[in-house]
């Protein structure tokens, strides 16, 4: 599938290729470009519904890799992502998905920096239980099922 989203699991554009062993589970690896740089993700789905809609559930991790111009340096980040998504199956294979969740930085740094959050080339680190923040991500997404 082609995405498009907002702060998603793959970034603002990119590509994810699903493994659906049984009707109800899914496996999605994706790959796009987003603000932390390439993206690389790996979300395990659950799958509700019928043959052609269903509701997607799905939780699982990420990686970006970008560049830091000043300094120069490779900045590495890793997130945690979950969202919650309605896909629909053509019988001709054609597919479309529109998901929403949130995500969360675990580790790692930003080239840039997040505004509000980071500062460019500052490190994420996980917050103290009482400054647990979630941040929104959204995406849309069309596809050919095989």
């Amino acid at each position: 599938m082609g995405s498009m989203g907002v702060a998603s699991a793959i970034g603002e554009m990119g590509g994810t290729l699903t493994y659906s062993p049984r009707p109800e589970f899914q496996f999605e690896l994706g790959t796009g470009i987003g603000y932390s740089g390439v993206q690389l993700s790996l979300m395990p789905k659950l799958a509700i519904g019928v043959r052609n809609h269903r509701l997607l559930i799905g939780v699982g991790p990420s990686l970006g890799v970008g560049s830091n111009p000043k300094p120069a340096q490779t900045c590495i980040s890793y997130w945690l992502n979950a969202d919650v998504g309605y896909e629909y199956r053509s019988p001709g294979g054609f597919s479309f998905l529109m998901a929403v969740g949130v995500f969360r930085g675990l580790a790692g740094e930003i080239p840039g920096g997040t505004p509000g959050v980071t500062e460019p080339g500052e490190a994420v680190r996980p917050e103290p239980a009482s400054d647990f923040h979630l941040f929104p991500q959204g995406r849309i997404a069309f596809g050919h099922w095989l």
